[in-house]
């Protein structure tokens, strides 16, 4: 379970308030969306509750606002709204990326490591037939035609 966000601490209380709003990017598939309460001490911390929000609700990409019952005892009210995020790539940019590119630099993608030739068939970019390289073979010519090699 990958932690996405997590609240202030609310100190001395068994009804805390927390009042906080957090935009999340996912740039991974998942199944749902889990809350945890935690209860904070000064040895450590332990699992209070827990939620878990079926993405199946989520997918219609309207707020909800309600009381969630907490395992294995409690509630905790949350207001959460999925919003998909369009992807119409312009050019070779990326929109909102968390690195911009940099000049200078050159990256290959590959469809595979390795696909025999004229087994991908024809794919079209803007700038014209996408021509399919061979991962190994161009690793292997440039580790030849290097002047200098790093290995760590």
């Amino acid at each position: 379970m990958l932690k996405l966000a997590k609240t202030k601490t609310v100190d001395n209380t068994n009804d805390p308030v927390f009042d906080e709003s957090f935009i999340v990017d996912v740039a991974s598939e998942a199944d749902s969306v889990t809350v945890t309460l935690r209860d904070e001490d000064v040895d450590g911390s332990d699992n209070a509750g827990r939620h878990q929000i079926p993405y199946e609700k989520l997918e219609g990409g309207d707020e909800i606002s309600e009381w969630l019952p907490l395992d294995p005892q409690g509630e905790i009210h949350v207001t959460i709204r999925y919003e998909a995020a369009s992807f119409e790539p312009i050019g070779h940019e990326v929109p909102d990326v968390y690195f911009g590119t940099h000049d200078n630099c050159k990256v290959t993608l590959y469809q595979d490591a390795h696909v025999p030739e004229g087994l991908l068939g024809e794919v079209l970019t803007e700038d014209g037939v996408y021509e399919n390289g061979t991962a190994w073979k161009d690793l292997a010519a440039s580790i030849e035609k290097a002047e200098k090699f790093i290995y760590i």
